[in-house]
């Protein structure tokens, strides 16, 4: 129906600031105001984040991998049946339990939703690509109990 106004339209209208596309006023003042401004806020954020960085410090940056990072390896490992034979720089000084999670978690990723089963299996075959990362992690001590 024309001229109805549904809680989408509405959110539509107010997002491009009040009028819609293709009306003789759109983009409006207030739109453009709105996203100067964020521009300008990316870039004095953007501007005030270089010196922060390694950039400035002369020494060569230190290459400390990420779960993220690892994860992102060990899924894209697994998508082009590549064997792991070494930590990759992804994964450089992150823990024994950190890589072991980031591998769980991209194995579980690629073979994705199955019967119990049919899932082990999968997972067992997938997991030989990153059988190097994966490693035993002793239990953690139990803390001294004060007398």
């Amino acid at each position: 129906m024309p001229g109805l106004v549904t809680p989408a339209s509405r959110r539509t209208l107010l997002a491009w600031g009040g009028d819609p596309p293709g009306t003789p006023r759109w983009p409006t003042a207030r739109f453009l105001r709105h996203r100067a401004g964020a521009l300008a806020v990316a870039v004095l954020a953007v501007t005030a984040a270089l010196p922060a960085t390694g950039c400035s410090t002369g020494r060569p940056g230190t290459s400390q991998g990420t779960v993220a990072n690892c994860y992102a390896f060990a899924v894209h490992a697994l998508n082009q049946h590549v064997t792991v034979t070494s930590v990759p720089s992804a994964c450089a000084g992150l823990t024994h339990e950190q890589i072991n999670l980031a591998v769980d978690r991209a194995i579980r990723a690629v073979v994705g939703p199955h019967r119990k089963a049919v899932a082990r299996r999968l997972a067992h075959q997938e997991g030989a690509y990153l059988s190097y990362l994966v490693t035993v992690v002793p239990p953690r001590a139990p803390a001294p109990q004060a007398a």
